[in-house]
């Protein structure tokens, strides 16, 4: 019973399709044999000017609603004007009266100032400034003095006891027109230097006699341990000596310190001397001159030759030859001396 139902369902949901199919179809071949015109929506609102100031457009739109069939057209769906937007420039007001001016002495500034009556519109003129200002000077202003910074502390007025420290400042600027008057521009403390006396230490032991015979001195000494400051005690004497006296000294003889070389002579000889300054009775002198060789370039020196050797073997073993001998230079020539002579010589031999 159930399958039946079922199937009965179907059947008639089909038929339902089939004959709405066929209703859709009718209408299509119904439509296309009659001619459509176009239709259109209605006209938007205008819209707004295309320029902000001047001379312009405005635009509207509308759609299409239905659209034709073959051979049938539209209309335009924009539509323009023109449109025309007028300029309002700034308009203010006249100037106020000038203000008071910002300084009662010195340099100072004055305003004055004016209201927007009308704001501009639509690319109208800006306004121009609503405030205007200019110079004004009252009465010349004090000028107070102004000192510089205090310089550093003086050494103490005095080198011991009580004396004064002191201190100085400068005048940057002079009062005027009524100012503050300057400072004192030094001031003074009170110092106070003590004295210190000079210290030393104990003497050392005496040193050794000053002579090995005869007379002479023995001496000691000591060292500052303080210094005197600020008018204390100088210090006293750092050395004390005394007389000692040796063995009986052997005769002497003192002589002077060596005088300058001589220029050398020719001979190739330089000098010098010295003098007896003290002989003693008994006392033998040192030699009073000394000698020394050297090489003045100035002297002539004339060539100097070694000895001839001995002859040579004759130049042949039969007949006429020649046999040489030689000598050498022991001393050349300078400064214009005589030259030398010939180093060989030859004889005949047979």
């Amino acid at each position: 019973m159930m399958i039946f139902l079922n199937m009965m369902v179907i059947f008639c949901t089909l038929l339902l399709v089939m004959d709405a199919n066929a209703w859709w179809v009718a209408r299509r071949r119904d439509t296309s044999r009659r001619r459509v015109s176009c239709q259109m929506h209605s006209w938007s609102s205008w819209s707004s000017c295309s320029v902000s100031c001047g001379y312009g457009l405005q635009s509207r739109y509308r759609s299409i609603w239905v659209y034709p069939t073959s051979g049938n057209t539209c209309p335009s769906t924009t539509d323009r004007k023109s449109c025309y937007i007028g300029i309002t420039n700034c308009a203010v007001s006249s100037w106020s009266t000038w203000a008071a001016c910002t300084k009662s002495c010195g340099a100072g500034t004055q305003t004055r100032t004016r209201s927007i009556t009308v704001y501009p519109k639509n690319c109208g003129a800006s306004c121009p400034s609503l405030v205007d200002r200019r110079g004004c000077a009252g009465y010349q202003c004090p000028r107070n003095c102004s000192v510089s910074s205090w310089g550093a502390w003086s050494k103490c007025s005095i080198t011991c006891g009580s004396g004064t420290f002191s201190r100085k400042r400068t005048i940057v600027t002079t009062p005027a027109y009524g100012g503050d008057a300057c400072p004192a521009l030094s001031e003074h403390k009170a110092c106070v230097i003590a004295p210190k006396n000079c210290e030393v230490s104990s003497w050392t032991s005496w040193g050794s006699c000053s002579t090995t015979c005869g007379p002479g001195s023995q001496s000691r000494t000591r060292t500052i341990v303080q210094s005197p400051e600020a008018c204390g005690n100088h210090c006293p004497s750092l050395v004390d000596s005394k007389f000692c006296a040796n063995k009986k000294c052997e005769p002497v003889c003192v002589l002077s310190p060596w005088g300058s070389w001589s220029t050398c002579s020719c001979a190739g000889i330089k000098t010098r001397s010295r003098t007896i300054v003290e002989k003693q009775e008994g006392a033998e002198c040192l030699s009073l001159t000394e000698e020394a060789g050297c090489k003045d370039k100035n002297c002539k020196v004339d060539c100097q030759m070694s000895g001839w050797e001995t002859w040579s073997k004759c130049s042949t073993f039969c007949g006429a030859g020649t046999q040489s001998r030689i000598r050498s230079v022991d001393t050349p020539p300078s400064s214009g001396g005589k030259a030398c002579p010939a180093a060989k010589e030859t004889r005949d031999c047979m």
